[in-house]
């Protein structure tokens, strides 16, 4: 027994510190950590779309340049196909940027008081056995 459990365990009762600390880990990931990874998860995401838009268009692009250098104009299916992989890809982008900013603050918005009962009740019904995680 380390001498911090000697001094604070008869003063504290089993598992209090461990409802404290989670109490204190939520409240400080709902308020920063949380809406931070949730702006980053944007921003990796509007790349990764980039590059499957890129991946995409590629076709299209190989064809139109084909058919440049035997001197005819692309298709127009050629120039259709890029405006609805444009199109999609701007929309999408749109939409996932749009919903998870609004999920960082809502996340942030989150009264601390509210997150704490919440997160010292879910604490303590797993210091007490009432619940199990896995």
């Amino acid at each position: 027994m380390t001498l911090a459990a000697r001094i604070v365990g008869p003063l504290v009762p089993p598992g209090v510190l461990f409802v404290a600390a989670a109490v204190v880990f939520a409240c400080l990931a709902t308020r920063w950590a949380a809406p931070f990874l949730l702006r980053l998860a944007a921003s990796a995401l509007r790349g990764a779309i980039a590059v499957a838009a890129t991946l995409l268009i590629f076709p299209e692009y190989r064809w139109s340049t084909r058919s440049r250098r035997r001197e005819k104009t692309p298709s127009s299916f050629a120039y259709t196909y890029g405006d609805v992989v444009g199109r999609t890809t701007f929309w999408i982008n749109r939409l996932l940027s749009v919903a998870l900013h609004a999920a960082a603050e809502a996340v942030k918005a989150l009264p601390p008081p509210l997150v704490a009962v919440l997160t010292g009740l879910f604490a303590a019904a797993l210091s007490l056995d009432l619940i199990t995680p896995w």
